[in-house]
């Protein structure tokens, strides 16, 4: 009985850590202090439930708004960065779309930068 228990704790208790969110516009937009505050719990849902291969840019822009950085070919949505000093980032995490020709997006992955 008390495994029983013991274990329904450890169940309950990693339910509750879960760090996924739903995407929505808004949340992925909000900045705190310059930084995306809620762009890495919702990261998972974007890899898992959206279907981004063909899409062209502008649908990605509309959801996803102006990218953080990036050039014709490649675009960078910053999910998190840390600062060192609050002036150089020593960390980054970007989510990256890569675009042919004609806009339209032919792959995307999650791309980390470390110092």
């Amino acid at each position: 009985m008390k495994k029983g228990i013991g274990f329904l704790l450890v169940i309950i208790v990693a339910a509750c850590s879960n760090n996924n969110t739903p995407f929505e516009k808004k949340g992925w937009l909000e900045k705190k202090n310059f930084l995306y505050t809620k762009r890495e719990f919702m990261v998972s849902d974007l890899m898992v439930n959206y279907k981004f291969k063909g899409m062209k840019t502008k649908q990605l822009f509309e959801m996803l708004g102006k990218p953080d950085s990036g050039d014709p070919n490649k675009f960078y949505y910053t999910i998190t960065e840390t600062l060192e000093q609050n002036i150089d980032p020593v960390y980054i995490k970007s989510l990256v779309f890569i675009v042919n020709v004609d806009s339209v997006i032919t792959d995307y992955k999650v791309e980390e930068f470390k110092k």
